[in-house]
């Protein structure tokens, strides 16, 4: 292998070379050519660098792993969702500045369970680990929306520089059956190695839609343990998409995966959660019915303030 040097590692190869003609176990064998070529493949930081450079010469970022999960579980009558997402990614030129900062965001329907996030910092030899030790959490408003429980939690990776690498692994509690995560393999910067993983016990039932994944060298495989299900899309190499100015948002074009539960086949019964548009539409109802009279009575009372009987016409309509 090109990573390695004869002249640093002739003794070495000598030495287990010796050892393999003496000893007759296959376990050690096995052990000591693992070890080998584990020796032979590593790469130094500068090495993983100037690959990365020739083969993406004209990014500053690429994606080295970019993997999301999604687990469902049955407890009783309910459903468990997990919900994780790791990413890590190497920066190739001086513009780092702007993946320093990098934010997570949950909210009561999206419980944030554990949160890591740290560089490494490359060395002669290896990289350093550099862990992000303060979070900021911050409440997001919005002037379209009544009541927003969205929350911000932002950080800086530290030490950042060319050639460092970025890692961040998020695990979410998903409470909200009807609000299921959704899967975009692809963004604006390569991706060496993408997966989404789909675990699903026997009992729930769920559709997959998928769009655009003939943009993918995807491997789709389908394995089995016990009572859990799980599908697996996988591929490698993504050159990622050229960002266009006044372009359509990367949700409409990007390779993706929309997964949602039809039914929960618990222990005492079946909830239906969304077969059709009329289960999403009974969903809909069942917030209105939180409403009380009070606070309808007191909104009537507020109208008849404003509009009498006698009134009509377009503006009255629109007021009220």
């Amino acid at each position: 292998p090109t990573t390695l040097k004869q002249e640093n590692h002739l003794e070495l190869i000598f030495i287990i070379t010796v050892t393999v003609l003496k000893l007759n176990n296959n376990l050690v064998l096995t052990f000591l050519f693992s070890s080998f070529c584990a020796i032979a493949i590593a790469q130094t930081p500068t090495e993983e660098f100037r690959a990365m450079k020739a083969q993406f010469p004209d990014q500053e970022f690429v994606f080295t792993n970019y993997s999301y999960a999604i687990s469902l579980e049955l407890d009783g009558d309910d459903v468990v969702m997990k919900y994780t997402s790791t990413e890590e990614g190497i920066c190739l030129n001086d513009n780092f500045t702007q993946y320093r900062e990098n934010s997570v965001y949950a909210s009561t329907f999206r419980e944030i369970e554990e949160l890591e996030a740290y560089t490494l910092v490359p060395g002669t030899k290896k990289y350093a680990k550099e862990k992000v030790e303060e979070f900021s959490e911050h409440t997001i408003t919005d002037g379209n929306i009544f009541h927003d429980d969205s929350k911000q939690i932002t950080f800086n990776y530290p030490k950042m520089q060319r050639g460092a690498k970025i890692y961040k692994h998020v695990e979410y509690n998903v409470l909200e059956p009807h609000l299921m995560p959704s899967f975009y393999a692809a963004v604006y910067r390569p991706i060496l190695n993408g997966k989404f993983e789909l675990s699903v016990e026997d009992g729930i039932e769920i559709e997959t839609i998928s769009k655009n994944l003939d943009l993918l060298d995807l491997e789709k495989t389908e394995t089995r343990k016990g009572a859990i299900t799980t599908y697996t899309w996988q591929y490698k190499d993504f050159a990622g998409f050229e960002y266009e100015p006044d372009a359509p948002s990367l949700i409409y074009f990007a390779p993706h995966v929309l997964v949602h539960i039809k039914n929960i086949n618990g222990k005492t019964k079946v909830t239906p959660v969304l077969n059709d548009i009329n289960d999403l539409h009974r969903w809909y109802c069942e917030f209105l019915e939180q409403n009380s009279a009070d606070s309808a009575s007191s909104l009537q009372s507020l109208v008849d303030e404003i509009v009498s009987p006698e009134d009509s016409g377009p503006e009255a309509c629109l007021l009220y």
